[in-house]
């Protein structure tokens, strides 16, 4: 099994800013080690104080006229690190000094230059569209330490000299900057033919249009596939309390994006707010294109619903362990389902391929139909993807053989929904089944995972009222939208709550039971994903451009330096 690589791979490269608070004590600790360093009272208030406040001035009146989404504390944030490393290479230049035998007030220059290289990259990204104002914000510290440079330097002949300096070298780490970046995209951008800052720009402004989002995932997602979807209607007098949907295509990649947020589209698109959808044997590669497709499943929802046999009759639910995978299953007439549960062998997300071919073994075994579910319940980072079902069948055949649906149909629906951190729209939903006197339940949490914990805590508490607890989550990534990583339900809010709406959740649909009758039927519908390891390829190549820039940002940086200190050192020199 492969790493299964998704957008979390990303999200350690994001960092969100700290308030501005937290960069007083750092500043003030700079300032002492360059007062300690620079030794002169006027050059330390002109070059190194006061520069750093109109720089700040200068940024927030400049970069939020131009930018709406580049906020305030952005602005702290990368002005902090653009002092911060101007102030290290300062230190650096001051400590080889002996080799590069440069006038302070020079070094000076040079290294308040240096943030120009970083305020380009950051900056590059925030302006997709307006790289002029990249080229023109950029420098904003090198402006500042000129004006405030003709304080001192204006009668003096260090003015030309100093001028030169802060410009050429400003010139100089633009150009290296605008390089790396090409450098490192190069690949991406011959690829996918698409517009590298318009694509990151997209990911750290998730709120705004998705527009960027549809246009590059609709390259990838681009191959017309023929999917089965499947219906499980559970009927009680003649109507439908709850229909179970089996889509065979995945919840991703994030946010509103594609079929991310599938339960809840496909619930306005049906206009059922009953439905349960299922995670079923998907992976990233089998995210779809968009709303076309989504109506395509909700046509095939509504056609199955049409042409449907029923049984009354159910068979307890069973559990069997091979090879270290847990996998639930239940009979009604000679329809079955069941769920591979990661107990001891962890995975994410099983690939359609082998999931397909498992579900057409059983049918090949005599069911009229089956539909398999990944239980996405075990959040486990860096999990591998399963893609071997093949070693299940051979147990599974023998275990539903011996399963008889000599029980009657009785079952019963509940839906919560909360504001919960890590929870979507469709919330907390159970279906509890009252079996030769016992009860079970199955929850399904629109969430992307769940907690071990939340998990555990809801057995227990609810061990003296069911027999069998089962938890599996819709793997919605619509919860992932204000963070790249996974958000698994538990994580991010108080677990308690979730517990109590889990409680609430089987309690309510107990008091629900009824005698009902249930149908399923398999309709075929074409939709539009990404070709086999498309989504594994689209990550290899962004975290391969991390890769390349990783190991050629400290080349890139010290060629540039060399050339910037060579050209002050020699070029005035050459001119006279």
């Amino acid at each position: 099994m492969e790493s299964n690589k998704t957008l979390a791979g990303i999200s350690r490269y994001i960092k969100k800013s700290p308030k501005w608070y937290y960069f007083i004590f750092p500043v003030l600790f700079i300032y002492i080690i360059n007062f300690l360093l620079i030794k002169s009272m006027v050059n330390f208030i002109f070059l190194s104080i006061i520069p750093f406040f109109v720089f700040i001035a200068m940024d927030v009146i400049t970069i939020r006229l131009t930018n709406k989404s580049f906020n305030s504390r952005r602005i702290i944030y990368l002005d902090f690190m653009s002092f911060l490393s101007a102030s290290l290479f300062l230190w650096i230049f001051l400590a080889l000094n002996s080799i590069i035998g440069l006038n302070i007030v020079y070094l000076i220059g040079i290294s308040t230059s240096i943030a120009v290289f970083l305020r380009f990259l950051i900056l590059y990204v925030y302006y997709p569209g307006n790289m002029h104002y990249a080229i023109i914000l950029s420098p904003d510290y090198s402006y500042s330490i000129l004006i405030s440079s003709l304080f001192i330097f204006l009668k003096t002949p260090y003015l030309p000299m100093f001028l030169f300096t802060v410009s050429f070298s400003s010139a100089i780490f633009l150009l290296f900057s605008y390089l790396f970046i090409t450098l490192t995209t190069k690949k991406f951008t011959r690829k996918y033919s698409a517009s590298v800052p318009e694509i990151i720009n997209f990911f750290l402004n998730r709120s705004q249009d998705n527009s960027v989002g549809e246009s590059f995932f609709g390259k990838i997602y681009n191959k017309r596939v023929k999917i089965p979807v499947k219906t499980v209607d559970i009927k009680d007098c003649e109507k439908s309390k709850v229909i179970l949907i089996f889509p065979y295509v995945h919840p991703g990649p994030f946010g509103n994006l594609c079929s991310s947020n599938l339960p809840e589209k496909l619930s306005h698109e049906l206009n059922m707010d009953n439905i349960m959808v299922f995670h079923t044997a998907t992976t990233n590669s089998n995210n779809c294109g968009g709303e076309s497709d989504i109506k395509n499943i909700a046509d095939a929802v509504k056609q199955g619903l049409k042409d449907m046999h029923y049984s009354d009759t159910v068979s307890e639910m069973k559990k069997i362990n091979v090879n270290g995978y847990e996998i639930s299953m239940q009979k009604f007439g000679n329809y079955g389902f069941s769920a591979i549960i990661p107990e001891r062998e962890k995975f994410d997300d099983i690939s359609l391929e082998s999931g397909l071919k498992l579900i057409r073994a059983m049918r090949d075994y005599g069911m009229d139909d089956f539909a398999l579910i990944d239980a996405q319940n075990d959040f486990t980072k860096n999990a591998p993807e399963l893609d071997n079902c093949s070693q299940f069948i051979p147990e599974m055949k023998r275990a539903f053989s011996k399963l008889s649906d000599a029980y009657p149909a009785r079952i019963g629906y509940s839906r919560i929904s909360a504001r919960i951190s890590g929870l979507a729209a469709m919330g907390i939903q159970a279906l509890a089944m009252e079996i030769n006197g016992k009860y079970n339940a199955i929850v399904l949490t629109d969430s992307n995972n769940i907690t071990h914990d939340i998990m555990e805590k809801s057995r227990n508490e609810l061990s003296d009222i069911v027999d069998n607890l089962e938890i599996y989550t819709t793997d919605n990534h619509v919860v992932n939208a204000s963070n790249l990583d996974i958000n698994p339900l538990g994580l991010n809010c108080n677990p308690d709550d979730v517990v109590n709406l889990i409680k609430t959740a089987v309690k309510d649909a107990i008091n629900d039971i009824s005698d009902v009758k249930i149908g399923m039927k398999t309709v075929y519908t074409t939709v539009h994903m990404g070709r086999e390891d498309s989504f594994k390829t689209l990550m290899d190549t962004v975290l391969g451009a991390f890769r390349i820039a990783k190991y050629s940002i400290g080349f890139i940086l010290i060629a540039s330096i060399l050339i910037a200190i060579s050209s002050v050192k020699y070029i005035p020199f050459l001119l006279r």
